[in-house]
């Protein structure tokens, strides 16, 4: 099943109000039929290219959706509303009100790949805008989600965010939620409209898309029309919330510009992936994204690899070296527990060009192999 949830309705953005009309060339019946038996209202489904938007931010693909998933996403949405999860790993001073605002989609990321999620930028949009809008995410304190880009080739295919240019869309971007514990693929930027806007903005609306590609719906969906339906409620968030970039395009009659992130939508993002135990076991090299890339003079130059020693009470630990989803090389079987160690890791990793991509560390406990770490995906520049 191919959904897409976009945010057709993000500040600002521009709806068509014709009617559907169903052409024989460019329809899906079949979908068309199946989405208004789920309780769909014919008005609510506007074709966009290859796809049907559903209530103007949800995306399925013509001739390439499975009806049955089609049922079982909306029953699975109106079955959870019913089921709120008790509020766990969120610590506020603040009191938790009992309504709740920050809605997400069914899918969500798994705590493996939002870690490291690829970026990539195919619009001339300027990295400065792209990192602050990546960057609003990862710098969420007490939360996994991080970011991997902008590497010199291509990224792969999964497990990746693209900013791809498409003047084809009536708003000023869409993007999708998450299937198959990855994010969705890709973010549509309507170059034409986003020119209008300043940069401010432009990090405004950027910002709130990926959020759509991390599983979070629009907090005022009860209000703007969408209805709960089709959406799971997040614990610990307001009835309504002013502040929230997750606000769709009819909360405001203006493009925000961009300031900080509101506190409940990072509560939200904190309560879907929060930090375990042994995350941030290794501290260097470590670091949100943009701030993950090692410079190094010389290529043979050793790294000093760092970690938390009174985190884990161990004699020593084992150290390994990933590349490209590869362990390449075991640094150490038994480095004493000191939290540092000199490795001259671009030894045996493959260069492209002045870059090592793609690589990233695993410590291990030599008293309890099943405690372990992972450190973000990273990559060393060399003279």
């Amino acid at each position: 099943m191919v959904v897409v949830l976009g945010v057709a309705t993000v500040t600002g953005c521009k709806k068509s109000q014709e009617d559907f009309n169903i052409n024989e060339k460019k329809t899906d019946k079949d979908l068309y039929n199946t989405l208004l038996k789920t309780g769909v209202k014919k008005q609510n489904i506007v074709e966009v290219d290859e796809y049907y938007v559903v209530e103007g931010d949800i995306l399925f693909k013509k001739n390439k959706t499975d009806l049955k998933k089609v049922i079982e996403y909306f029953n699975f949405l109106e079955n959870a509303n019913n089921e709120l999860i008790s509020l766990n790993k969120i610590q506020s001073t603040r009191d938790i009100p009992q309504k709740i605002a920050q809605w997400q989609s069914p899918g969500s990321v798994s705590n493996w790949n939002v870690e490291r999620i690829y970026i990539q930028n195919t619009t001339y949009l300027s990295y400065q805008i792209i990192h602050a809008a990546f960057g609003n995410w990862a710098n969420v304190e007490n939360c996994k989600i991080n970011f991997y880009g902008f590497a010199a080739k291509e990224v792969p295919n999964e497990n990746s965010i693209k900013v791809v240019a498409n003047n084809n869309i009536s708003a000023y971007a869409s993007a999708g939620f998450p299937n198959s514990d990855q994010p969705y693929y890709q973010i549509f930027v309507n170059m034409n409209l986003f020119n209008t806007l300043s940069d401010a903005q432009k990090i405004y609306i950027l910002t709130h898309e990926i959020g759509h590609c991390l599983g979070l719906r629009h907090s005022d969906l009860l209000t703007n029309g969408e209805g709960s339906g089709n959406a799971t409620q997040i614990p610990g968030t307001p009835a309504n919330d002013y502040y929230s970039i997750m606000n769709s395009g009819s909360y405001h009659s203006y493009v925000p510009s961009f300031s900080s992130m509101a506190y409940y939508d990072k509560v939200a993002v904190q309560y879907l992936y929060p930090l375990n135990l042994y995350d941030n076991w290794i501290t260097y090299p470590s670091g949100k994204y943009p701030n993950i890339e090692l410079f190094t003079y010389d290529f043979n130059q050793n790294i000093e690899i760092k970690w938390n020693k009174d985190l884990v009470q161990t004699s020593g630990v084992k150290l390994e070296l990933y590349q490209n989803n590869q362990m390449i090389h075991v640094i150490g079987n038994n480095i004493p527990n000191t939290g540092s160690y000199s490795y001259p890791f671009n030894k045996y990793a493959t260069p492209t060009s002045n870059y090592i991509f793609d690589t990233y560390l695993k410590i291990t406990s030599v008293d309890n192999p099943n405690i372990f770490d992972f450190s973000p995906l990273f990559r060393s520049w060399y003279d």
